[in-house]
């Protein structure tokens, strides 16, 4: 998406806005279908915190450049359980 439509990059990269935005939104999309495959409601509350750690993950990922692939998902699943720990 921010290849062939993105107009607004960020700043000191080539990665834009919209290639962003779109990362955010086909997450967080991939996350409610396996909920729904796996019968499992989130509250309010677990989808906010779940799209904060989204967000998060998608910026940090806008502002690297190498080593993102490597990085992201540990950052995310640690994200994610420092979330999920506020919880219990």
């Amino acid at each position: 998406v921010g290849v062939l439509m993105g107009r607004h990059r960020w700043p000191c990269t080539n990665k834009t806005l919209e290639g962003t935005a779109a990362a955010v939104l086909s997450i967080l999309f991939s996350l409610g279908c396996i909920c729904v495959l796996a019968h499992y409601s989130p509250t309010i509350d677990e989808w906010l915190r779940v799209a904060m750690c989204t967000l998060l993950v998608c910026l940090l990922e806008a502002f690297t450049e190498q080593i993102d692939n490597l990085f992201l998902p540990l950052f995310y699943f640690s994200l994610l359980l420092i979330a999920d720990s506020h919880d219990a």
